[in-house]
């Protein structure tokens, strides 16, 4: 049976069922534009709480480079925006360098010929290597 009148705030707090915390909401100082920024990234949930700060500049920096992209004569703050952008996303953890450990970048790499295990005989060995 429903429960009549109005609902108390802790029966409103519904628990997540796949263990994930709900979306970071964009902070009140963001504009429009950056709040939409901000909820674009908050919705891929990789973010804890904390991150807020920082995603909320990101936010900032993102409109603030696509507003002096516009503009050729505005390059130096395009480019103060962008670098400002590229420090955010390393500290967010949202580019590719920051995700993954270059130890396992450099298994991930095709050698140029077999390894020595998987040389077809016991005595051939690849020519002009670095043993030859």
């Amino acid at each position: 049976m429903r429960q009549r009148g109005r609902r108390s705030a802790a029966a409103e707090e519904v628990i997540s069922v796949d263990g994930r915390s709900p979306p970071l909401q964009p902070p009140r100082y963001l504009n429009k534009a950056e709040k939409q920024v901000f909820a674009e990234l908050a919705a891929t949930r990789h973010f804890v709480p904390t991150d807020s700060g920082l995603l909320a500049s990101l936010a900032q920096a993102t409109v603030m480079a696509r507003r002096a992209a516009r503009d050729p004569a505005n390059s130096a703050a395009w480019e103060r925006a962008v670098k400002v952008q590229a420090m955010l996303s390393t500290k967010l953890r949202l580019t590719p360098q920051a995700r993954t450990d270059p130890k396992t970048v450099g298994r991930r790499q095709d050698r140029f010929y077999p390894a020595p295990w998987e040389w077809p005989h016991e005595n051939t060995r690849p020519k002009g290597g670095a043993l030859d």
